[in-house]
């Protein structure tokens, strides 16, 4: 269970080309959990990319959960590596959420 004001930190680190270990950590519970991630067949690996840092509704039972209206939701010192290097967000694609035309879910970059 994630609460307001909770301290999340994420990781997907790229084991060998078909396969990932996931992990979320609650800084604030202390709570860790860890998924291994396989690739479907040899030619779907895990190349690395991209990274994206996403704050998204969900389904149950194949039905679209409905949309919570978050409050304020923070990514900090996001980053990705590869071969030992850091990239940032400073040539980040930004996607907002739009429905009907108005946006229901927007982006700051700061």
């Amino acid at each position: 269970m994630v609460n307001p004001g909770d301290v999340i930190v994420a990781s997907i680190n790229v084991a060998a080309p078909d396969r990932g270990v996931c992990m979320i950590e609650n800084q604030s519970t202390r709570k860790t959990v860890s998924k291994t991630i396989y690739a479907p067949d040899s030619t779907a690996t895990m190349a690395g990319w991209n990274a994206e840092w996403v704050g998204e509704n969900f389904d149950s039972d194949g039905e679209a959960v409905p949309f919570v209206a978050f409050d304020l939701v923070r990514f900090e010192k996001c980053a990705a590596y590869a071969d030992g290097v850091e990239h940032g967000l400073e040539n980040a694609a930004v996607y907002e959420l739009v429905k009907d035309e108005v946006v229901v879910a927007g982006v700051k970059v700061v």
